[in-house]
């Protein structure tokens, strides 16, 4: 039913894929409803009444969370191979050794938040990549961005945390493991 509703608002939702394209299961299987809070490796973020997350993307230096609402639509990308954004815009948020930076692009508005990983070598890299149209450059947008956060481990509490690697990818390690009932 909720797909149906995603669609129907002309929220586009892919079917979660892997390398080359393959297909990791249904939508069903990687969708989660707010409040909950979801884990992308390293990053936790916290969906709201009304708000849908959907994996899109698990790959071997990337994946993607799509989370769509009212608003629109917002892409997480947590990545561990990031080259240096450009064009680059003022910091819109420091907090608890993490940089949010806004970011535009051809007149979209996006987000990369800079964080200490474990093989940063204690320097603030990026580590995630916020856009869709959910954001509007607005202060708006530091509502949706507080909800999101990124630690050097995994973080704890998560009703469902996302990996990626080359240990999913191989099978060693699942893509999602959802916190006990």
């Amino acid at each position: 039913m909720m797909l149906t509703l995603l669609l129907s608002a002309g929220l586009q939702v892919e079917t979660p894929k892997t390398v080359n394209g393959a297909e990791l299961g249904s939508i069903a299987e990687f969708q989660d409803h707010g409040a909950a809070r979801i884990c992308l490796q390293t990053a936790a973020i916290d969906l709201i009444e009304g708000e849908t997350a959907v994996l899109q993307y698990a790959g071997i230096h990337a994946a993607t969370l799509r989370i769509t609402s009212k608003r629109g639509i917002l892409d997480i990308r947590h990545g561990d191979a990031w080259a240096r954004p450009r064009g680059m815009r003022q910091i819109v948020s420091r907090r608890d050794g993490q940089t949010i930076r806004r970011q535009e692009t051809d007149g979209a508005v996006g987000y990369v938040l800079y964080a200490v990983t474990e093989y940063s070598r204690r320097k603030q890299v990026p580590v995630l990549m916020i856009g869709g149209s959910a954001l509007r450059g607005l202060r708006d947008d530091l509502a949706i961005l507080a909800r999101i956060d990124v630690s050097t481990r995994e973080p704890a509490l998560c009703d469902r945390t996302y990996t990626y690697g080359w240990d999913m990818v191989l099978g060693e390690e699942p893509v999602s493991r959802k916190a006990r009932q």
